[in-house]
């Protein structure tokens, strides 16, 4: 049996006063900010979570690497500057539609490259070498199959390094141009609104705006507002439970359905500032485990956890 489990049908919010300010529907981060934060918010996990340690402080090499091409070589201006509606309906910038330039086949070059550099034995670098040895048609074949959920061009080692590329290039897609959100009641908001991929986790802010959740995108990085205390995979809210591992006052805690049987991680800002989205949900699979015991799946998409694809 694994480590105890804490669990309530309600979650202790009272301290987060929401604000009377109008609520953003979505969210921007700063990704040169971001970038930084996740870096150091991974290490200073990996010291703290000694069994996942190499592979957290693995994946801030990665992240560093993001930023550092993020500075060096950012996506060019777009020509045509023209704003994009976000109406809860279609996204303008779906994963599934926009056709992608060669922006980011360049940067998932440098990112091998330099990735190579700092990791140049063992089994990454067989990885790393793998990729960069694979045809141009093979690399964007590989993207779209990853991009529909589908590891097996990519392999479940190789999937990472991929979407670090692809997040790189959406992610400064989107704040190209002015985003529209037009408040639309009744529609789906399980998928993000701006390029229709799954949350990696959920966020309560502590300000501004102060006590609202927010899904986090794994791909563009982009926040929008969900409603607390409703499931964020089937919208139903009648037999949700809050779990954590040992702590019932935990910073990471996770929202099961007993409609849907999924669970999705709910991180609160209150009760830890240095929250990170993907750093936190890597580094809470343990709780992931115990909520498999418990019947659950994740509804999560870890752009550094992908599952192996049968054949592996």
């Amino acid at each position: 049996m694994g480590r105890a489990l804490s669990s309530s049908q309600t979650i202790d919010i009272a301290s987060l006063a929401t604000t009377a300010e109008p609520v953003p529907p979505l969210l921007q981060v700063d990704l040169r900010a971001m970038y930084l934060h996740r870096s150091e918010r991974l290490r200073t996990l990996a010291k703290d979570h000694h069994t996942m340690a190499d592979y957290l402080s693995f994946v801030a090499d990665i992240v560093d690497t993001q930023y550092r091409i993020f500075q060096e070589k950012p996506l060019p201006a777009a020509q045509e500057q023209s704003s994009l509606v976000v109406d809860w309906h279609t996204a303008p910038l779906s994963k599934q539609t926009v056709k992608r330039d060669g922006y980011w086949l360049e940067v998932f070059d440098q990112l091998l490259i330099q990735l190579s550099e700092k990791h140049p034995n063992g089994a990454i670098a067989e990885t790393l070498t793998r990729l960069r040895n694979t045809s141009v048609d093979a690399k964007e074949k590989i993207a779209d199959q990853l991009l529909t959920g589908d590891v097996s061009g990519a392999g479940s080692d190789g999937a990472p390094f991929v979407w670090a590329a692809l997040s790189l290039y959406w992610s400064q897609l989107v704040r190209q141009k002015p985003l529209i959100p037009h408040e639309t009641v009744g529609v789906a908001r399980d998928l993000c609104p701006i390029c229709g991929n799954a949350p990696v986790a959920s966020v309560v802010t502590i300000g501004p705006p102060e006590g609202v959740r927010y899904l986090h995108c794994a791909l563009c990085e982009s926040e929008w507002r969900y409603v607390r205390a409703q499931c964020t995979n089937c919208e139903k809210s009648g037999k949700l439970h809050y779990w954590s591992l040992d702590d019932k006052d935990a910073a990471v805690k996770t929202e099961s359905c007993g409609d849907c049987h999924s669970h999705l991680k709910i991180l609160f800002q209150n009760k830890d500032g240095h929250i990170d989205p993907v750093a936190d949900d890597l580094a809470s699979l343990a709780l992931d485990a115990r909520m498999e015991e418990e019947g659950f799946a994740r509804s999560a998409v870890n752009p550094f956890l992908f599952p192996a694809p049968e054949h592996d």
